[in-house]
């Protein structure tokens, strides 16, 4: 055997192993120690995936979400793969730092290039909730779910996007079904208190929305925004018992 072919073999497996005692220093919070391993491993094989998305979650971890999308942007530009790993951690970077709309973008590459990652389409879900697009969020979190995702990290998504969606009966089954699964999960808890008491002024503002003109929608979906912000004070001084929710009432 050729001395190229022997180092051909053994180095991937050196990478693997320094990137294995890099997560190890990681987990016992010798972060400088780590960094200063991964950084080494990606020198010798800047397409190193494991040892590139665990230096940039360490990083993440540290606050050093600039720096961080700098190392991931740096390695891809060196010649790593933007796989659908790396472009699901490019798009939580994103993500962290509010870019919400690139966020959404680089889930959606994720998931175009790995329709059956769980974790690309819980996430995309996430960013879609950020940018206001329910609708595309629900259709994500249940993709996730279906694809076995965690259904109660998936499932909690899934139920607020329904409920800024105006669909308070779904949201309340979707939350009844988390407090089944996670009987201790105090998020599930109360989302579906809240939906349970707001569903009779939710429902009928999503109806009246659905009918409305465009900026008579808008300014339904006002009412709702101001609802689901202070329930109890619009509950009790501005929605007259019986009220439906007109368009003219969000005027």
């Amino acid at each position: 055997m050729s001395d190229g072919v022997r180092a051909a073999r053994v180095e991937p497996a050196a990478d693997h192993a320094r990137t294995s005692r890099a997560e190890h220093l990681a987990a016992q919070g010798r972060f400088a120690e780590a960094e200063r391993m991964l950084a080494a491993t990606l020198a010798a094989s800047p397409g190193h995936e494991q040892a590139l998305a665990t230096l940039v979650r360490i990083q993440m971890t540290q606050g050093r979400a600039a720096q961080a999308s700098q190392t991931l942007d740096s390695a891809v530009s060196a010649g790593a793969k933007l796989t659908a790993g790396l472009m699901r951690l490019r798009g939580g970077l994103m993500l962290s730092q509010a870019r919400f709309d690139e966020a959404v973008a680089m889930f959606r590459e994720a998931v175009a290039a790995d329709p059956a990652d769980a974790s690309a389409a819980h996430a995309l879900a996430v960013a879609l909730a950020q940018t206001g697009a329910h609708e595309d969020a629900i259709d994500a979190a249940r993709s996730a779910i279906a694809n076995g995702h965690d259904p109660v990290a998936a499932g909690l998504v899934l139920g607020r996007a329904l409920w800024e969606n105006g669909r308070a009966e779904e949201a309340e089954r979707e939350f009844r079904r988390i407090v089944a699964l996670q009987p201790a999960h105090a998020g599930a808890h109360t989302s579906l208190v809240d939906a349970i008491w707001l569903r009779p002024i939710l429902s009928p503002l999503a109806s009246a929305s659905s009918s409305c003109t465009r900026g008579q929608s808008i300014q339904s979906s006002r009412t709702m925004s101001t609802v689901r912000a202070d329930p109890v004070v619009h509950r009790i001084r501005t929605m007259p018992a019986g009220a439906s929710a007109s368009c003219a009432a969000g005027s």
